[in-house]
């Protein structure tokens, strides 16, 4: 099984080698209770298996039978070892039915956890990846503070997952201090990078974020999640963004990276966000999530000369590239704008649109 230790089902006692170490040299329990000072009922509850050889006891037992005491020790200590492993093995067989729950599958593909063959091995690579003794306790296993209530038909096991693997990954970016100033001034230099390709803007983003304290990862989608970004805060000098790629288009991609800056500019308190599609938000939440979409909408596309835009009653693909060259954006973000305002039909323009895979 990898990675996980080795134990047998049926672990020997050290008191047994001490049994057959007396035989050799020639001793009885009787006599080796007058010779270490301890009762005969000890050194026979020792040699049956029942007490344990302690520290103390392993360094008479060097002094009697010139066996050196960390050999006793280690003795113990194994069989101390192999005795919880045996009581874990049935712990893990008692998380297999919640294990049924996890994408264990894409995890493995994604390669977050290591290929397995049998359920223990699932279990343990889980119980690695969230950090938890059992998988009943993986809502408890991110640094951030995730409370948000979730529709049944969502899988809080897939988003757990998720925003862990983020977690994992912005906690190996170096960054910078956070500064609200140059995360500010980026914005521009970020709008830009709309027109290239991912080989180009992905590092980009990572290494200029990176210089304003902010860690950004993009994260694969998995099952029943319906996740866009989330924003956190790792400390209090580092900020972390996640981006899911849900919809592979270049207009979904832009909106959600600008919508997770706004919340680390212009919502002060250091909180979570975590963009969920219809997720069961309170008044609060809806308002701050309305002031994200408000603001990357308009940094993608100025509101002045969107209003301008919007008068057309024909959107014609020509139409489109002319303006998102006079603007210098990206023309699917325009699509998807048009298409999200009900302006033309979800159906139409779509060959405008950039379309991502993950590699």
């Amino acid at each position: 099984m990898n990675n996980i230790p080795f134990y047998t089902d049926s672990p020997i006692h050290p008191g047994i080698h001490l049994k057959d170490t007396l035989e050799e040299i020639g001793i009885n329990q009787t006599d080796l209770s007058k010779r270490i000072g301890m009762s005969r009922k000890v050194i026979n509850e020792i040699i049956t298996g029942k007490a344990p050889i302690t520290a103390n006891t392993a360094i008479l037992l060097e002094r009697i039978t010139n066996v050196p005491a960390h050999f006793w020790n280690n003795l113990q200590r194994n069989y101390d070892l192999n005795i919880a492993v045996i009581e874990q093995k049935l712990n893990i067989q008692q998380d297999f039915e919640l294990l049924k729950t996890f994408p264990v599958r894409k995890m493995i593909n994604y390669g977050w956890i290591p290929e397995a063959k049998t359920r223990e091995e699932k279990v343990y690579h889980l119980y690695k990846f969230f950090s938890i003794a059992k998988l009943s306790n993986f809502e408890n296993s991110l640094a951030i503070h995730f409370r948000r209530s979730i529709r049944e038909s969502y899988s809080k096991e897939s988003i757990f997952a998720w925003l862990r693997q983020g977690e994992i990954e912005v906690q190996k970016i170096k960054t910078e201090d956070f500064n609200k100033s140059k995360l500010t001034d980026a914005i521009p230099y970020f709008r830009s990078l709309t027109n290239k390709t991912p080989e180009i803007f992905q590092p980009e983003i990572i290494t200029t974020c990176a210089g304003a304290g902010v860690a950004v990862a993009f994260i694969p989608e998995l099952p029943n999640t319906f996740i866009n970004g989330a924003t956190f805060w790792i400390n209090n000098t580092k900020a972390a963004l996640l981006l899911s790629l849900r919809f592979k288009t270049n207009d979904h991609l832009w909106f959600s990276f600008f919508h997770e800056i706004a919340h680390l500019l212009i919502h002060k308190n250091k909180n979570s966000f975590i963009d969920i599609d219809d997720n069961m938000l309170s008044p609060e939440e809806i308002g701050k999530e309305k002031e994200a979409d408000e603001f990357a909408a308009n940094i993608l596309i100025p509101k002045e000369l969107w209003d301008n835009f919007r008068k057309n009653k024909l959107f014609s693909k020509a139409k489109v590239l002319d303006f998102s060259m006079k603007i210098d954006i990206a023309p699917g973000i325009v699509v998807g704008r048009l298409q999200k305002e009900k302006l033309i039909p979800y159906s139409h323009l779509n060959g405008l649109k950039e379309k991502y895979d993950w590699i």
